[in-house]
């Protein structure tokens, strides 16, 4: 067994809340954006290698997801992990409440539904929502769940990218979420495209400026 040596996500968490509300200033995210999308691709990435082989991990929270020394994360608590059957469904509901897709809480009243590898997509979506902006003793789960079931939107501070981003993958209907695959092909995860070298830019503004005066010098009569 691998050892986590760093804290949890849900340590770190709890450490930028209590660090936000020592200080003052603007609302702002828990985490920054660039950690949030860092921490989006390391459990869609780990929960596809899970998924390819027919496993559905069913419990995706912040206590449940480590951290090692040198800041990889890593997917812990396989208790409530499952495997689907051949047609994809999960027969079992497990989890935890506050994280839980529609379709695996329904379960627990009884409903015969449909569940498959996407309720841990939701799990993840619920996550992103906490490390933006709902973590945080019961404050926090009550605005979570304001989100997740209420349809309250996130807060203006997170930016509207990430917000569409998060609504997608906590679609009420499954069927309408992506899978972690889809979702980690998704263009808000898409690596930024690298800055120009600054000898080429400078270059190219060079030629930029030399052609509009040597435009603006045809328009002079007799100037050549």
């Amino acid at each position: 067994m691998e050892l986590a040596e760093g804290a949890s996500l849900e340590q770190e968490l709890d450490a930028e809340v209590a660090a936000r509300k020592a200080g003052r200033g603007p609302l702002r995210m828990i985490l920054s954006e660039a950690r949030i999308k860092e921490v989006a691709v390391s459990l869609l990435q780990g929960l596809a290698c899970f998924h390819l082989q027919g496993l559905v991990h069913m419990d995706i929270k912040p206590a449940n997801v480590l951290r090692r020394a040198c800041g990889q994360l890593m997917l812990a608590d396989f208790d409530c992990m499952r495997q689907h059957d051949a047609s994809g469904h999960v027969e079992t509901c497990a989890g935890t409440p506050a994280f839980m897709a529609p379709e695996v809480r329904v379960g627990f009243t009884g409903e015969r539904t449909r569940r498959t590898s996407k309720l841990d997509t939701y799990s993840v979506g619920a996550l992103l929502a906490c490390c933006a902006s709902y973590h945080g003793g019961t404050s926090g789960l009550a605005k979570l769940n304001s989100y997740l079931r209420c349809g309250a939107a996130l807060p203006s501070f997170v930016p509207a990218a990430l917000q569409a981003f998060i609504d997608e993958l906590v679609a009420e209907d499954a069927e309408q979420r992506p899978t972690v695959a889809e979702a980690l092909r998704h263009p808000y995860l898409a690596p930024a495209p690298p800055p120009r070298p600054q000898h080429l830019a400078t270059s190219m503004e060079k030629k930029r400026r030399a052609a509009a005066v040597k435009a603006a010098n045809a328009a002079i009569p007799g100037w050549c």
